[in-house]
Order: C-alpha cells, then sequence, then structure tokens
C-alpha cells in the first residue's frame, strides 16, 4: 500500500513481461487495464483490501513455495491472512513465512488485509484450514473462517469443532459455538476430553457448520 497509490494503473505498479521458455510468475489479474496482467500491484492506504493474484508456471505437477519476511509486517493488530483458494488453506501469514503447494499451471489465491480486527476480513466461502504446527509437540492451532454469505435472515453459523482418532472415535470437542462470520483460530493442547494426553499418530480435526462438515489431518508427534 501507499498514499499515493490509486486503485488503477499508476508509477507504483509493474507490468508482466512477455513469456520466453520456462516460467514461474506471479500474476495480478487487472481487466480494467489493456495490459491485464500485474506483476506488483500497488493500492491507495486503506484499513481492508483484498489482493487477487494467480501464481502461473510452465510446469505442472511440481512443488513450490510463496515465501515472505514475516518479521517486516509488524507487531500491531493489523492482520494478514493467504487463501489457497483451489485448496482452501487459510494462512497467517504473521505467524508463518512460507506456503508450499503443488503447481497445477495456474494456481489462485487471495490476500486479505484488516488493520483493525478479523471481523473486517469477508470472506466468501467457510473454509477450514490447515493446523499449525504439523506435526506438532504440546499445542496446535487450528484455523477456520465464515464466510460473509448468509442470508438475509440469519447472520449467525451454528459451529463444532472436533478431533477423532484414525478409527473414528472422538478425541476432543474443541469448540460448539453459536458464531458470527470472520476468521477463529483454536487451540488444541493434545489432551482429551478427559484430560489425558492422546497417543502419538494422526488425528482427523472435523469442522461442522450449519450440518455441512470439513475435514482435515494433523499429526502428534
Amino acid at each position: 500500500m501507499h498514499p499515493q497509490a490509486k486503485e488503477g494503473k499508476d508509477e507504483f505498479d509493474d507490468l508482466t513481461l512477455p513469456r520466453f521458455g520456462d516460467y514461474l510468475e506471479l500474476v495480478h489479474p487487472h481487466p480494467d487495464y489493456f495490459y491485464t496482467d500485474f506483476s506488483r500491484d500497488i493500492v491507495p492506504t486503506v484499513p481492508t483490501h483484498t489482493w487477487k493474484f494467480i501464481v502461473e508456471s510452465g510446469h505442472e505437477e511440481e512443488a513450490a513455495k510463496l515465501s515472505w519476511d514475516n518479521s517486516l509486517l509488524g507487531s500491531s493488530e493489523a492482520m494478514l491472512f493467504l487463501l489457497d483458494v483451489e485448496n482452501g488453506h487459510v494462512i497467517n501469514m504473521k505467524e508463518q513465512n512460507s506456503y508450499s503447494f503443488i503447481s497445477q499451471g495456474r494456481n489462485d489465491f487471495q490476500i486479505f488485509f484488516s488493520k483493525t480486527h478479523t471481523d473486517l476480513l469477508l470472506f466468501d466461502t467457510n473454509l477450514l484450514g490447515l493446523a499449525y504446527p504439523n506435526p506438532f509437540v504440546g499445542s496446535t492451532n487450528i484455523p477456520f473462517v465464515l464466510s460473509d454469505n448468509k442470508n438475509i435472515y440469519s447472520n449467525i453459523y451454528s459451529v463444532e469443532l472436533s478431533v477423532y482418532d484414525i478409527t473414528g472415535r472422538k478425541s476432543r470437542t474443541l469448540a460448539t459455538s453459536q458464531l458470527s462470520p470472520g476468521y477463529y483460530n483454536i487451540t488444541w493442547d493434545g489432551m482429551d476430553d478427559s484430560g489425558s494426553a492422546v497417543s502419538s499418530g494422526i488425528y482427523i480435526y472435523h469442522l461442522v457448520v450449519d450440518g455441512k462438515s470439513m475435514s482435515r489431518r494433523v499429526m502428534v508427534k
């Protein structure tokens, strides 16, 4: 962001160069400009913003990584999240400094910024993020987001987050709540509902939102 930047093309933005041979590029689509692909997209200084960008590559089914220096993001309450649109992964960019993925030739991402509070991050779908750290010793964080696409009659979700062992037996109920749209991060301390530490192995964390479920895996060392 820059106080003198504009929403459209200005002197702070860069255009994507023509491709020759192998390539791996980060592209900000700008259909409002005659040359639609920006390699750098600086916007005016505002309280909230969402950037959409595409990682395009001449190679498919290969490992790729996005990385950033999160020490430059400061310690204020401002929030910055990376969303892998296809895989539904949500990354807190202030707590992590990289994200690895498999290139599909075209991978869509979004970055959500809020200066004051995560409630201002209006995601357009419900998502269950990757637990981190994973594998873990002691505790892990389980992020999820609830979209702002509820109908006009209700803006509250019925949410349950639980952990199951690999046999399908419930180990721990982490949350059972009525929640409004926004970003949430629940910590699991590796304990079951009886207060005992669970055994090492793979566990399934399961999020149910208004009857619709999502699941991911986490490993306890």
